[in-house]
């Protein structure tokens, strides 16, 4: 008997994301994929292998690098756990802006500077529920894209991404 798994909501979000990305910046498959994996390791011995959720690579440059969180902030921002993924990604990718994206949860969004190396870490809070989700999602996803030195090797310019 073939068993086979519903989606989980957090992986539908995850899908939803990107397929707003993708349409908004015009980008295909091969520039953000549904998956990350085997592209992006810590180490030079590939033991340490990171798996974003969302990960732009154009013309074999990274461009954008964010994560889909399906779960409470705390009050105080962002958990520390997920910033040191963040910053993982970051180091990884040589990109100095990425972005923790926390679904379905009502919170101030935040942006932390890590004045060591000045790497930017974006906490934006989207509610699902709103007819404006999309709009907003764009608006810091946007900002993160466009802020990154490496947004020039994109197919499609970012002067067409609102910035709300």
């Amino acid at each position: 008997m073939t068993t086979t798994h519903a989606p989980t909501r957090s992986r539908m979000v995850e899908q939803w994301v990107r397929s707003q990305l993708r349409t908004a910046w015009g980008l295909s498959p091969t520039e953000i994929r549904d998956s990350s994996g085997g592209q992006l390791w810590l180490d030079d011995a590939r033991r340490v292998e990171l798996i974003p959720d969302l990960a732009v690579r154009s013309q074999g440059e990274w461009c954008f690098v964010g994560d889909v969180k399906y779960k409470a902030l705390r009050s105080d921002g962002a958990r520390q756990d997920d910033v040191y993924q963040m910053l993982a990604y970051l180091t990884a990718t040589g990109l100095s802006d990425g972005t923790l994206i926390y679904v379905d949860i009502h919170a101030p969004d935040e942006m932390l500077y890590l004045p060591q190396d000045g790497r930017t870490i974006r906490v934006a809070s989207i509610n699902l529920d709103s007819d404006s989700a999309s709009q907003i999602l764009l608006q810091y996803v946007g900002k993160s894209l466009s802020e990154s030195p490496r947004s020039a090797t994109l197919s499609t310019p970012l002067s067409s991404i609102s910035d709300g």
